[in-house]
């Protein structure tokens, strides 16, 4: 019985610490997302004054602008934390922030 109790316990516990972080990871996604959709929103007016930098993207309206990506990484890393801004090259277009890739595989 005591067993049974321990084990209902152990699984609450893990249950419980498993949605937490899922729910830490969803937070922390979702701040990302709207600091990126912040940067589209105001894309024209960064353009204007950072064209070509890094921009270090924190709380919406905090920017900074290096001329590498490595500058801004050291600098936003001590600054706010990883996982609580983002790091995005100030270009116009979606240039900078869309890829494609091709493949030459064929499914048949």
């Amino acid at each position: 019985m005591l067993l049974n109790i321990y084990y209902i316990n152990i699984q609450y516990y893990l249950f419980i610490t498993f949605a937490n972080h899922i729910k830490k990871n969803e937070i922390i996604t979702t701040m990302l997302e709207n600091l990126f959709q912040w940067y589209i929103n105001n894309q024209a007016e960064l353009v204007k004054k950072y064209n070509g930098k890094y921009l270090v993207i924190a709380e919406n309206d905090k920017v900074d602008a290096f001329d590498s990506s490595y500058d801004a990484l050291l600098f936003a890393e001590k600054e706010y934390g990883l996982g609580n801004f983002i790091i995005q090259e100030c270009s116009p277009g979606d240039g900078s922030y869309t890829q494609t890739f091709h493949s030459r595989v064929v499914f048949c």
